[in-house]
């Protein structure tokens, strides 16, 4: 579980993130709608990981291979794209917060 949580989760996110920054600009644009000051994205970003770091679902994703696939598809989707696409539009506090922690 240790691994899971300081290697695979991270990188999976950081994943997320690289595609997230790699979008084309139209799909970019359609989903800035829905993310008002990145507000939007970080909900659902830290609702996805709050979700990933319970005990119980990190053991099923090691002996299930359906939530094994969920993990692998959400953490990047839900994640980590998100925090890509509201890291730009938050303002100056919210990204100072976001980095330091």
């Amino acid at each position: 579980m240790t691994a899971q949580m300081l290697v695979q989760l991270p990188l999976l996110a950081g994943v997320g993130y690289l595609v997230g920054l790699l979008l084309p600009v139209r799909v970019a644009a359609s989903l800035a709608k829905w993310n008002h000051s990145g507000v939007t994205g970080f909900v659902l970003a830290s609702l996805a990981s709050a979700y990933w770091m319970l005990p119980r679902l990190l053991d099923a994703s090691v002996t299930e291979p359906a939530i094994a696939a969920a993990k692998f598809l959400s953490l990047p989707l839900l994640v980590g794209l998100p925090l890509a696409q509201s890291l730009p539009r938050s303002g100056f506090v919210v990204r100072g917060y976001s980095r330091s922690s």
